[in-house]
């Protein structure tokens, strides 16, 4: 039998585009496509939620204000976790994939994913 974790997530909201959860909310976001033209996808702002993937390791990233890594679920939707919420989860990390319930958190102006176990979350 499964425990069932409470968790408190915050009620902000979270930037979405077109390619999936934005790491900030700098007025949309500009994508270069494959003809060099470079277009920009509107933010649509979501409710913070809890949600259950299967994520991929894909890479890392250094801003101006935090190392974030980058992760992929079988959509191709990106998904950033901060160095500090990696650093609490690695040891379930399985040949570079993390199983679980995830919810969204906001760091000073940045987002990102944070990895809440496998069990079954209650809200």
């Amino acid at each position: 039998m499964e425990k069932t974790k409470s968790v408190s997530k915050k009620s902000y909201k979270i930037p979405w585009n077109n390619l999936g959860p934005m790491q900030w909310d700098e007025g949309g976001y500009w994508m270069q496509s494959s003809n060099g033209t470079f277009e920009k996808y509107p933010i649509m702002w979501k409710d913070n939620s809890v949600f259950y993937k299967k994520l991929a390791c894909t890479g890392y990233g250094k801003g101006r204000s935090s190392v974030t890594f980058v992760f992929t679920d079988d959509e191709k939707i990106t998904y950033y976790m901060f160095l500090s919420d990696l650093y609490r989860c690695i040891r379930h990390l399985e040949k570079g994939t993390l199983s679980g319930y995830f919810t969204f958190v906001k760091k000073g102006t940045n987002y990102g994913i944070q990895y809440l176990g496998v069990n079954e979350v209650k809200t």
